[in-house]
C-alpha cells in the first residue's frame, strides 16, 4: 500500500536589510520626512501602543528646544502633552539620549520615542532607568529594521526593545484605580440606569471611551480633558468625501444639536475628521458628575441623530434627482 506524499509549504528566506543608509541616505531629508506620513507613522504608534485616532497635528522638523530640535512632534487633541518623536539611523549615543530629556521637559511631553538604528547596553539601561523613575512620561527605544523575503520588496519593521512595564502602564492608563477609567465606569453606570437602549460601550481607553455606533467610517467618542477643563462628545469620521458632505450641510446639522459644534479638518495626511461639542467640567467636584453624565449622554445622542438625519435628507435628495 503506497502512501500519499505530503506537500511541504514552500517558504521564502527572510533577509534582514542591513545597510538602512542606503534606503534612507539622509536622517533629516529621507528617514524623518518618510515617518512623519500618517501610514508609516501608524505603523510606529501602533506597535508602542499609542492612541492613533487622537492625532491632531504632526509638525515634522523646526521644533525648537533650547539647541536642539525635536524630529517629530505629534499634538494631540484631546490633551496638551505631545508624543515626541527622535530618530537616529545610527547606534545610540549619549548625545541623543540627553536631547530625550531636555524634550521631555521642554514639551511636557506625555511619550518620548527614540527609533535607533543598534543600541548600547548602557543607553538601553538608562531608558529602563527613566520609566521606573517617571509616573507622567512614557519612554520607549525603537529598533528601526528593514526585512523582505527572497526578492520580495522591502518591509519596514519598528521593533520595541523598552517601554514601560505592563503593570506600570496598566496602573497609569486602563486599570481601575485610574482616574480616566473611575469616571467613565460611573459614565456606563448612569446610562445603565437610564435604560438607554442607543449605545453599548467598550473598555474605556485611556481618557476616551468608545460607544458602539454601527455607521460605516463613523465612530462616536466621548473624551474626559482634565488639562483643558472638559468632556467632549465627538463623532470620529475616516471618510473624507462624508465628512466634507456633512460639513456642507453644517448649518442644518447644528440645529439639530443644542450645544456649540465644532467640525474639525484634519491636518494634511490624518484622516480622523472629527466633529466635536464639549462641556466646561471640573473634575474635583465630583457631585458635578451627574450633570456631566447627563450632558454627555444627550449629546451623543444628538449627534448621532443629527448624523442620520442629514444623511438620509441627502440620500432622499439623491433619489429625487435620479
Amino acid at each position: 500500500m503506497n502512501k500519499l506524499k505530503t506537500q511541504m509549504p514552500d517558504f521564502g528566506k527572510l533577509v534582514k536589510e542591513e545597510k538602512i543608509r542606503e534606503i534612507w541616505p539622509d536622517e533629516a531629508k529621507d528617514f524623518t520626512p518618510w515617518l512623519a506620513e500618517q501610514e508609516n507613522l501608524k505603523l510606529l504608534l501602533e506597535e508602542v501602543g499609542e492612541d492613533v485616532g487622537g492625532i491632531e497635528e504632526i509638525i515634522p522638523e523646526d521644533n525648537s528646544q533650547g539647541e536642539f530640535k525635536a524630529d517629530i512632534v505629534i499634538k494631540r487633541f484631546d490633551s496638551d502633552t505631545p508624543i515626541i518623536i527622535e530618530n537616529q539611523l545610527e547606534t545610540s549615543d549619549t548625545r541623543h539620549l540627553g536631547q530625550l530629556i531636555v524634550y521631555a521637559s521642554g514639551f511636557n511631553a506625555s511619550s518620548v520615542i527614540w527609533v535607533v538604528k543598534d543600541i548600547k547596553e548602557e543607553h538601553q539601561n538608562a531608558i529602563e532607568w527613566l520609566n521606573e523613575l517617571s509616573n507622567d512620561i512614557n519612554f520607549f527605544l525603537v529598533r528601526i529594521e528593514v526585512w523582505k523575503i527572497d526578492n520580495s520588496k522591502k518591509a519596514p519593521k519598528f521593533n520595541v526593545i523598552v517601554e514601560p512595564n505592563n503593570w506600570k502602564r496598566d496602573q497609569k492608563l486602563n486599570s481601575p484605580n485610574n482616574d480616566h477609567r473611575k469616571f467613565f465606569d460611573k459614565f456606563i453606570e448612569y446610562v445603565s440606569k437610564q435604560e438607554n437602549e442607543d449605545f453599548r460601550f467598550y473598555t474605556p481607553h485611556r481618557n476616551y471611551l468608545n460607544a458602539s455606533y454601527m455607521r460605516i467610517n463613523v465612530r462616536l467618542c466621548f473624551r474626559r480633558i482634565p488639562s483643558r477643563n472638559r468632556v467632549v462628545a465627538q463623532l470620529l469620521i475616516y471618510d473624507e468625501s462624508l465628512f466634507r458632505s456633512l460639513h456642507e450641510q453644517e448649518r442644518d446639522f447644528t440645529t439639530l444639536v443644542d450645544n456649540d459644534v465644532d467640525f474639525k479638518w484634519p491636518q494634511e495626511g490624518i484622516n480622523t475628521h472629527r466633529i466635536d461639542c464639549y462641556k466646561t467640567a471640573d473634575f474635583d467636584r465630583k457631585e458635578k458628575y451627574e450633570d456631566y453624565f447627563n450632558w454627555m449622554l444627550e449629546s451623543g445622542s444628538q449627534l448621532v441623530r443629527a448624523y442620520d438625519q442629514i444623511i438620509n435628507m441627502e440620500q432622499q435628495t439623491n433619489c429625487r434627482k435620479v
